[in-house]
């Protein structure tokens, strides 16, 4: 799928490689039978930190997300997918909310120049902007957004923690702008949108 890490300016700085991986009848019959695998990432060098769960929206996909150091321990270990963590004090509020939000925009044909790119990461920093700035009791937890720069060079990510599923339709009810800009955005780029409750291994 895809990975993207922020040149923005910010305070804390990493890349988050981030895996959908279908679930075979071997997790089914022993979900354990993935400590191996994360305790070998947990291990590898500029690992920062390491969470995974099962979709809510499609519960056959399991999501493992790795904080890296930087972009470049992420590709010396050769992997392929990531979403940006950028504009925060600290990435992981999101993960360890009760349900992390992945959206990841990838632009329609014949969008896929850089200003349209550039366009698009403008305007869900308005949307994050806007949902972070929400009172702690509408269930959103701190967000982030940044441009996908790896696989799939020709989209952006935003990443949100929420109380439940629920939580993002109802905020999105109280901020008709929000979503005006949503619809703008599905005009030019298409959209996979899933909340994962995220165990974190690290």
């Amino acid at each position: 799928m895809k990975l993207g890490y922020s040149e923005t300016t910010s305070t804390y700085r990493c890349c988050t490689a981030c895996f959908p991986i279908t679930v075979t009848d071997a997790y089914k019959a022993d979900p354990n039978i993935v400590q191996e695998a994360v305790e070998f990432l947990k291990n590898a060098n500029g690992t920062k930190r390491i969470f995974y769960g099962l979709g809510v929206q499609d519960p056959t996909i399991w999501w493992l997300l790795i904080e890296w150091e930087t972009l470049k321990h992420h590709q010396d270990l050769k992997r392929q997918r990531a979403i940006p963590d950028s504009e925060t004090e600290d990435p992981q509020v999101q993960f360890r909310a009760p349900y992390a939000e992945l959206a990841l925009w990838t632009l329609k044909s014949g969008h896929t120049t850089k200003e349209k790119k550039e366009h698009a990461l403008e305007l869900l920093k308005g949307v994050v902007t806007t949902l972070n700035g929400l009172p702690s009791d509408s269930g959103v937890f701190k967000g982030t957004v940044g441009p996908i720069v790896e696989e799939a060079e020709n989209g952006v990510a935003l990443t949100l923690g929420w109380t439940s599923p629920d939580a993002t339709k109802k905020a999105l009810e109280t901020l008709p702008e929000a979503q005006v800009i949503i619809d703008e955005l599905k005009e030019i780029a298409d959209l996979r949108l899933v909340h994962v409750p995220l165990t974190s291994a690290k």
